[in-house]
């Protein structure tokens, strides 16, 4: 990691490409364009269509959901720089057991850690996925006066399944109350150049492959409080210390975590417990001097496949497979798990340009915690402490 420089007032800064069009694809293949969300929000917890109320059991849902993301931040981990975006990956997983039936469906919720049955699980993701991709949208229509705002946050995901697959009508309709992906169905073989303008990044299915699942994540924000003040509120445990700071837009906070040991071995050993120790070590009315360089993260788009075999999910790739619940054949197999995680620029520039130093080079204050190491930095829901994003500075 580059020597510090500054004390930084930070902004976040997404460098991928939202795919939030269909390019390419025809209406006849977009299989979820024709089937509408219901309105009840009793029924779908929709924070777009007016809810304002978590389900009930949505205490297990955040146990279940940032277990999960820590498992799998632990398993992708190879000792390379590393960018994830869990939450999405969680999110889409529920929309995949819903699809699943018997073995399938129950390897989904034990990887998940579920404390919950399924229809209760989409309940949660729909008010979770909804509430971040809406609370900013809703604050700047709010301030604007315009009522198109656009998102600063997304979590957009899409499920292809190949051509001659009966769809079940079933599916489609959960998808569109709970989950809102684009259910598109063509032909594998004919259609690698459509694909690659869907996702933006290169992700290959060949005419023997059956199916496919990609999400990404899109965000855009400032910081709170934007001075160049290196006082922000601690964290601290036995094995690492970290500073928190909040984004003036969307529902989440950023967490700069550094080990005082070994940096793979806190990554491989970074679970629930520390990340729960840490947070409840919080004291709001303290602060810590702290000096953080700028830095960009990695972008990643990373076949998740591997990572999910390892924490559990065996039948979903393989022959023994059973998507019975998505098509009347049910003979299909989850050929790539794709999740795309964004670049993010951190640093005193603001959104939209690289981060950069600020010119009062090698201050550091007395008492100062000096981030002159490796570190993870995460962007977690303020309301829940969901990993949204999870990536490694080094």
């Amino acid at each position: 990691m580059k020597k510090l420089k500054s004390i930084i007032a930070a902004a976040v800064c997404v460098s991928l490409t939202a795919c939030a069009a269909s390019t390419g694809f025809s209406g006849s293949e977009i299989l979820s364009d024709d089937v509408k969300r219901s309105k009840d929000t009793a029924a779908t917890f929709n924070y777009a269509d007016g809810c304002r109320e978590a389900p009930l059991a949505y205490n297990s849902f955040t146990n279940t959901v940032t277990g999960f993301s820590l498992k799998l931040f632990r398993n992708a981990y190879n000792g390379k720089a590393i960018s994830l975006a869990p939450a999405s990956s969680a999110v889409q997983l529920g929309l995949l057991a819903n699809g699943a039936k018997g073995d399938s469906r129950t390897e989904i919720l034990l990887a998940l850690g579920v404390e919950l049955d399924l229809d209760t699980y989409n309940t949660c993701c729909s008010y979770f996925k909804s509430r971040m991709e809406n609370v900013g949208k809703i604050a700047l229509s709010q301030e604007s006066g315009k009522k198109d705002a656009e998102k600063t946050l997304s979590m957009d995901g899409a499920l292809f399944i190949n051509d001659k697959t009966d769809v079940r009508s079933a599916f489609l309709q959960t998808n569109a109350d709970f989950y809102g992906d684009d259910i598109i169905r063509y032909d594998f073989s004919k259609g690698a150049d459509k694909l690659k303008d869907r996702v933006g990044v290169k992700m290959t299915l060949s005419g023997e492959d059956s199916m496919a699942s990609y999400s990404e994540l899109s965000l855009s924000d400032t910081w709170l409080n934007q001075s160049l003040s290196c006082e922000e509120v601690s964290m601290q445990t036995k094995t690492a210390r970290g500073i928190v700071k909040y984004t003036a837009n969307n529902p989440l906070r950023a967490l700069f975590i550094m080990p005082e040991g070994d940096f793979e071995t806190y990554v491989k050993s970074f679970d629930s417990v520390e990340y729960s120790k840490l947070l409840e070590s919080i004291d709001f009315t303290k602060r810590q001097a702290a000096v953080i360089s700028s830095f960009r993260t990695e972008a990643q788009s990373a076949n998740l496949s591997p990572v999910l075999q390892k924490i559990g999910l065996y039948t979903l790739f393989g022959e023994n497979s059973d998507f019975g619940s998505l098509t009347h054949g049910g003979e299909l197999t989850l050929n790539k798990f794709v999740c795309a995680a964004p670049s993010l620029s951190v640093g005193s520039s603001g959104i939209g340009s690289a981060a950069t130093a600020d010119s009062a080079e090698g201050e550091k204050p007395d008492g100062a915690w000096v981030f002159d190491k490796p570190f993870i930095f995460m962007l977690v829901d303020n309301e829940t402490d969901i990993p949204v994003y999870i990536s490694t500075v080094e």
